[in-house]
């Protein structure tokens, strides 16, 4: 590896980190709201597995069915108030971390040649380009609630995954639990929504499938047996699910089977649509980045397998496809098409496919490079060039993002401060300032009667709450 690829290397990871950086930082001005009150209440008025218990049980709320976002909320309000600002920070980190695990254990499992550096990089792209492209980036990251249910369990599976990969390659025997230890960690991680349930259910089938076809070593017992828990545990984490009376008012309005199969075949290929149409830059950007960098990386070496490269860059969109219509599966049983955050877990498998498409593009036209001796460091050099994208998507989040953040922190931290001092004047109904919701998230209504002021009314301790325009 020359010393400007090298370079391009460390430019773009400083460029990533920035970003995800900026992002950080813009949650530490994240605060309650909507399903944030409601929650909150639940989690304070017992332990957060009582808390899961009694949801379920009543069903009450429209995702009661889904145990493991409440749980991981009551394990969040450990910290006090304070989990608001810190957990998109905590989040991100685990992420990140995850993403880099999980690639190591890839690395290792399938004798990948890549070295650290470039391991580091496409970890910190595929964080950055998933949440660049993200339909709505607030409510994944900075609304406790809806992170809770879309972010969360992507972040908990890598590690999963990540340890799946180092265990399976035993050739020996397992360690005494591991297939209960899988068996609840999917049965954890697949409660926190629908969409991921279904996802891991098609992966871990697929998975299946082809170590049980094509995987003929001394790990393919292991593999098998770990994946099976993993399965296992997820499909008993839909059936709990099905069977929540939550589940059961959305089950009696539930379409006919063909009419759910054209549905979600449907939403998947409008995503698609859409996604290729209103980002086509950042789009391009993630396949071309990937490109160049293969391309230089692998410049003149002998040891790309061609027909290894065509196999994968053909099948995997097919398989992408599939796992994305799974997660719309559950949204088509429902008869609506995914709403942005529920799309999260989507967006992340689509830049994860068009990273891969473009690094076997570069990696196979790098075959050819020795017959342009100039190739490698012009394609070094325009990869630096490139790294002003994510430099650039950093600063945009602190000049465009980060003044609006303050100042919604600021005055909901007065508007807090005032509900606090007329409750202790001995004030019972209160009327406050109205203030905007930010991107489709719901803030105190006018009525008092509305369940998001009710909730924040038993949030404060209060008898009823209402928010007028100022």
């Amino acid at each position: 590896m020359n010393r400007i690829l090298r370079f391009a290397i460390f430019i773009h990871l400083a460029a990533a980190l920035f970003f995800l950086a900026a992002l950080a930082y813009l949650g530490s001005f994240a605060r309650p709201m909507s399903d944030d009150y409601c929650e909150t209440v639940q989690v304070r008025a017992s332990s957060p597995l009582d808390a899961v218990i009694q949801r379920y049980e009543e069903g009450k709320w429209r995702a009661a069915n889904r145990y493991s976002n409440l749980f991981f909320v009551g394990v969040l309000n450990f910290f006090g108030d304070a989990n608001f600002r810190i957990a998109p920070t905590v989040m991100l980190i685990l992420w990140v971390a995850g993403l880099v695990l999980l690639l190591w254990q890839i690395r290792r499992a399938s004798a990948f040649a890549l070295d650290n550096s470039a391991l580091l990089l496409i970890s910190f792209w595929l964080a950055f380009f998933s949440l660049l492209i993200a339909s709505n980036r607030f409510q994944i990251l900075y609304w406790r609630s809806s992170m809770a249910t879309h972010f969360a369990p992507l972040v908990f599976l890598c590690w999963m995954l990540a340890g799946f990969l180092k265990l399976s390659q035993r050739a020996n025997r397992l360690p005494v639990g591991s297939e209960a230890a899988f068996f609840l960690l999917s049965f954890i991680i697949a409660g926190f929504s629908e969409p991921p349930n279904t996802v891991m259910i098609t992966a871990f089938i697929l998975a299946l499938a082809y170590i049980f076809l094509f995987i003929k070593n001394e790990t393919r017992a292991p593999k098998l047996r770990l994946l099976s828990s993993m399965l296992a545990g997820t499909v008993f984490s839909l059936a709990v699910m099905a069977a929540s009376p939550a589940a059961q008012k959305v089950g009696a309005d539930a379409p006919a089977l063909a009419a759910w199969l054209y549905r979600f075949s449907e939403y998947t290929y409008l995503f698609v649509l859409d996604e290729l149409r209103s980002r086509p830059i950042p789009l391009a950007v993630i396949f071309f980045s990937a490109a160049i960098f293969f391309f230089a990386l692998y410049f003149s070496r002998a040891d790309v397998n061609a027909r290894l490269a065509l196999r994968l860059a053909c099948g995997a969109p097919l398989v992408v496809l599939l796992l994305i219509a799974a997660g719309f599966s559950t949204s088509a049983y429902g008869q609506s098409y995914p709403v942005a955050r529920a799309r999260f877990f989507a967006e992340v498998l689509l830049a994860a496919l068009i990273l891969l498409e473009g690094a076997l593009a570069g990696a196979w036209f790098a075959r050819f490079g020795k017959k342009f001796v100039w190739a490698q460091p012009a394609a070094a050099l325009l990869l630096l060039a490139l790294a002003a994208y994510p430099l650039r998507a950093g600063w945009q989040l602190l000049r465009d993002d980060l003044p609006n953040y303050q100042a919604r922190a600021a005055d909901w931290d007065r508007r807090e401060a005032l509900i606090f001092e007329m409750a202790a004047q001995g004030q019972t109904d209160l009327t406050v300032y109205q203030m905007d919701g930010v991107d489709s998230t719901k803030e105190l209504d006018t009525y008092a009667t509305h369940w998001v002021n009710q909730c924040a009314a038993d949030y404060y301790g209060v008898k009823s709450i209402r928010a007028i325009s100022r």
